[in-house]
């Protein structure tokens, strides 16, 4: 009597292959965007080079009004950026009238292709590259 019991009903659900098929599509992806974020975040964290060398540069100005000559250590001893990705490093020239600051990079941003960024004085900015500032 029913022996058509399950026939003609459409099937429910995913099968397996389609699921692996899914998952495999989502490791290519995946695969492909990750370089790309990682080289973006390097990107994003060199701002962190960019404003303690700033915030350095308006210690020297004011310690220079004060004392008509620049500091060795504007922002204290070991000074670090705000993220701890780049250490700072001062260099006085010219018997105090001059100055150029190096924000060396630390730990997973040494990965950055921009490297060191440098700031002197007379507002000139570098770095490892020209186009990182």
């Amino acid at each position: 009597m029913n022996r058509d019991r399950g026939r003609g009903r459409a099937a429910s659900g995913h099968t397996l292959i389609e699921m692996l098929v899914v998952l495999a599509l989502i490791a290519i992806l995946a695969g492909m965007a990750w370089p790309a974020f990682g080289r973006q975040a390097l990107r994003a964290q060199r701002i962190d080079a960019q404003d303690l060398l700033l915030r350095a540069a308006m210690a020297q100005q004011r310690h220079h009004s004060m004392a008509l000559r620049y500091h060795d250590e504007p922002l204290g001893p070991g000074a670090q950026s705000s993220g701890g990705h780049y250490r700072l490093a001062v260099e006085v020239t010219g018997e105090g009238q001059g100055w150029r600051m190096r924000a060396e990079p630390l730990g997973r941003q040494q990965d950055d292709a921009c490297g060191t960024l440098t700031l002197d004085h007379l507002g000139r900015r570098g770095g490892d590259r020209a186009d990182c500032w």
